[in-house]
């Protein structure tokens, strides 16, 4: 199948970086709070819990704002060269963590377990563009997230979090893009409603 769509994808990623780059670091703390909010005030964890987040870009939200409940874990990704997405866990607090292969901060495998991702509670998914009416996401290019979340269990929530100059009315996508459930955003946490 062709990807005719990867040229726009292209152009929007180098747009979104603009925008992103072009917030200051308070900004995105301020919405990286309001985003932390949101979660704490929507999403309901039972005891026990495992929450997959990642350690943000400094252009991404920062999941570590949001304090787990008592009873809830998180589970760390981690990149398995060169593109599967593994995630361990990490106990109650998401450490700072050396940058993996591309240059993000991950999990280590000889401190951290494994977690299959049926024990996975809900799923934090970061990207560059949103769409709140779809649930579609545009990601940096690789697929890691797409190719992780199509091997969830449905039941499994998908959350974006995203910046309000992430949120865009309409996101290029493939057949391949795994739409997401919710997503988080300064302004609350908002579910797709599917057709």
């Amino acid at each position: 199948m062709a990807r005719v769509s990867l040229p726009l994808k292209d152009s929007l990623r180098r747009d979104m970086g603009e925008r992103l780059r072009a917030l200051s670091a308070q900004e995105r703390d301020r919405q990286s709070r309001l985003i932390a909010s949101a979660l704490a005030h929507e999403v309901s964890l039972d005891s026990p819990s495992l929450v997959a987040a990642y350690l943000p870009l400094p252009s991404e939200p920062d999941p570590r704002h949001w304090l787990l409940p008592s009873g809830a874990s998180w589970a760390l990704s981690r990149v398995v060269y060169p593109d599967q997405l593994r995630f361990h866990d990490v106990g109650a607090s998401l450490p700072d963590r050396p940058p993996g292969a591309l240059g993000v901060g991950e999990a280590d495998p000889d401190q951290d377990l494994e977690v299959p991702a049926e024990a996975l509670t809900l799923v934090l998914v970061p990207g560059l563009a949103f769409d709140p009416a779809t649930g579609h996401r545009l990601g940096r290019g690789r697929g890691c997230y797409d190719r992780f979340l199509a091997s969830l269990p449905p039941h499994t929530p998908r959350v974006g979090l995203a910046f309000d100059v992430q949120l865009l009315p309409k996101i290029p996508h493939e057949p391949h893009d795994v739409p997401l459930d919710a997503i988080a955003s300064p302004s609350g946490l908002q579910w797709i409603q599917r057709q």
